[in-house]
């Protein structure tokens, strides 16, 4: 669980816990409240992923035991991704350095509604936005 010492604002950086992220390089900052849709694209990816490397080893994808052996990952996916599932998150969008442009990248996440609560002042701290406020009436 994160608290207000987790999480720190300094004039050049965001840190949270070990992780330092230059605020230069933050264009845009988000709190939010995972819906079933984003889960259900994290875990079905864990899970293809994860069933992809046992169709791929030499075993073959069409024999038994490379079937069996895709399902059962299949399933390791399903299961990895569902224990490792939050239903809040801070995240924020970087300035790309290569040609891939800007890119979203999940800071942390969250069981608690307080970490939603901190996330969300984190984010108003960065971006002076508040609920009654938002980005695009700025």
């Amino acid at each position: 669980m994160y608290s207000q010492t987790d999480l720190q604002i300094t004039p050049t950086e965001l840190v949270i816990r070990k992780d330092r992220y230059q605020r230069r390089n933050i264009m845009n900052i988000q709190a939010r409240r995972l819906k079933w849709h984003h889960h259900l694209v994290r875990i079905l990816s864990y899970a293809l992923l994860f069933s992809t490397v046992g169709w791929i080893v030499p075993l073959g994808g069409t024999s038994p035991l490379g079937l069996i052996v895709g399902g059962a990952l299949f399933l390791l996916g399903l299961l990895i991704a569902l224990l490792g599932s939050r239903p809040y998150e801070l995240r924020a969008e970087f300035r790309g350095n290569s040609e891939t442009g800007p890119q979203w990248v999940t800071l942390a996440r969250g069981w608690h509604l307080d970490e939603l609560q901190l996330f969300e002042q984190i984010t108003s701290q960065l971006t002076g936005i508040t609920p009654e406020r938002p980005i695009n009436q700025l």
